[in-house]
């Protein structure tokens, strides 16, 4: 059973109250009311963004928020520099810049975001979220396991985007030194994805690699890569469940709701200075294996959380 309590009537409750606030300020922390306005700001309108805000925009409103969604190329910055309260960004890009933009007295929750630490987010104050950052290492060891013959590596990136850069590098660096990456810039085909995706495979390569970048994919450049790599029968790794059961053969794979829930639930809970890493699934298409010929280790096959194409 719950007890309501006035507080516009419960004068004894005020100085509770001031005296809480006081001690907020005085010690640094910056609390985030129930009622309190949360700006929403999204990096564009890809769909994943916009389904990891809708999720936390419903989540908080379910919990007494109020709630403003907005994309990055529509917030008004010089309004944003004198903020105080909490921000969500959804997407590396917005939480790059409004983390640059924003009083560090603002609280600032991030996710769907890749390498927050290279973005700053970790080392900034009054900041938490969840990042969309895959376990390369372990990747690389699932492409090994795979059965694929060669260490030759392609993906698309774009040079104009901090974040897709950061992630560019973060793979190259990860890569054991007998393997080699071929990585091909949007920006340098005039973001042409029929020519990004024929530069890409007239280089030498044994699979295509891709990640959570929607500075890169959209749904369009997504059917038409894995159109080619069926067609040329270079296996593609896929960055979601949705792509691996399209016909991409193996892949790993987050919900973007899930994503939007957890940050809300952050918000929510007024949690500052915490970092936590995406959840991720091993998904398998057997149809898409047989397809390309590629027959994977029965533990392999065994450790896939999410299957496709099974009779």
């Amino acid at each position: 059973m719950s007890t309501h309590v006035n507080l516009q009537s419960a004068t004894w409750f005020r100085p509770i109250v001031l005296g809480w606030m006081m001690l907020c300020a005085l010690s640094g922390i910056v609390p985030v009311a129930m009622g309190a306005d949360v700006l929403i700001v999204m990096s564009s309108d890809a769909r994943p963004y916009v389904d990891a805000a809708d999720k936390a925009e419903r989540t908080l409103k379910g919990r007494g928020h109020s709630t403003t969604q907005v994309s990055l190329s529509d917030a008004d910055l010089d309004s944003l520099s004198k903020r105080s309260g909490a921000v969500i960004t959804i997407g590396g890009d917005a939480a790059a810049r409004l983390a640059k933009v924003l009083p560090d007295t603002t609280p600032l929750y991030y996710c769907m975001t890749p390498l927050p630490d290279r973005l700053g987010l970790t080392r900034r104050a009054n900041t938490s979220g969840i990042s969309t950052d895959p376990d390369i290492e372990t990747q690389i060891d699932l492409i090994e396991r795979s059965g694929i013959h060669g260490r030759r590596v392609g993906m698309l990136y774009r040079e104009s985007s901090e974040s897709s850069r950061a992630l560019r590098d973060r793979f190259q660096a990860a890569l054991p030194t007998n393997w080699s990456l071929k990585a091909i810039d949007l920006d340098s085909t005039g973001s042409s994805a029929a020519k990004s995706i024929d530069a890409l495979f007239r280089e030498e390569i044994d699979i295509v690699w891709t990640a959570a970048d929607t500075a890169v994919f959209d749904s369009a450049l997504v059917k038409a890569l894995l159109l080619r790599s069926i067609r040329d029968r270079v296996p593609l790794f896929g960055f979601s469940h949705a792509l691996v059961r399209a016909g991409a053969p193996l892949g790993v794979g987050f919900e973007p709701e899930a994503q939007g829930l957890r940050v809300a639930d952050m918000l929510h809970a007024e949690a500052l200075g915490v970092h936590e890493p995406s959840d991720t699934q091993l998904a398998i298409n057997l149809a898409a294996l047989e397809r390309i010929g590629l027959t994977l280790s029965s533990d392999l096959k065994k450790s896939a959380k999410v299957r496709f194409g099974e009779d």
